[in-house]
């Protein structure tokens, strides 16, 4: 009888949600996505930012109730998104959380709180020793905040991207 070996219990961190959210939207949506996009002073940097080429997506990735409470309720850009039209040149058309089972409640808390038009997506724990795309399960769609596609963040996104494989690139030369 053969026996199965289990693969060590690991800490799921932020990094373990954020792959799994990139590999969810570029390969079985066929989007551009890019990490920790700067776009601007209202927006701020965001975990994972999504171009569908007619929308914008924000994803923030949060992994513990303290960072979903004392970090992301603090952001000012929550409250921009209430008033959209007001700050439509600065913001995403739809915000999504990402969270790890164990914290669905805790953000659908957050969403009700903050904004019902934000989205949930759960990490599905265990996925961190699985090589496949469905590491993130929809719990909730997003509402379309506003309508108008940002050009000025789709730039920010490609710059960030851009800057992401020049860093991936320079790092192996100097691992070389």
């Amino acid at each position: 009888m053969a026996m199965i070996l289990k693969p060590p219990k690991t800490n799921v961190t932020s990094t373990h949600l954020k792959s799994a959210v990139l590999s969810h939207y570029r390969f079985n949506e066929h989007f551009v996505v890019a990490t920790e996009v700067d776009y601007g002073k209202i927006g701020g940097i965001a975990d994972v930012m999504v171009d569908t080429g007619s929308l914008i997506y924000e994803v923030e990735i949060k992994i513990s109730k303290q960072d979903l409470l004392s970090h992301e309720l603090k952001k000012e850009k929550h409250t921009y998104m209430l008033d959209p039209y007001s700050y439509i040149d600065y913001l995403p058309n739809k915000f999504y959380l990402c969270v790890p089972h164990s914290m669905l409640q805790e953000a659908n808390d957050f969403i009700y709180d903050v904004n019902p038009m934000y989205g949930l997506l759960e990490y599905i724990e265990g996925a961190e020793y699985k090589i496949t795309r469905e590491r993130v399960k929809l719990i909730k769609q997003a509402g379309i905040i506003h309508p108008q596609y940002n050009l000025g963040i789709h730039n920010d996104i490609l710059q960030r991207l851009s800057s992401e494989l020049c860093s991936i690139y320079e790092k192996k030369v100097l691992d070389f």
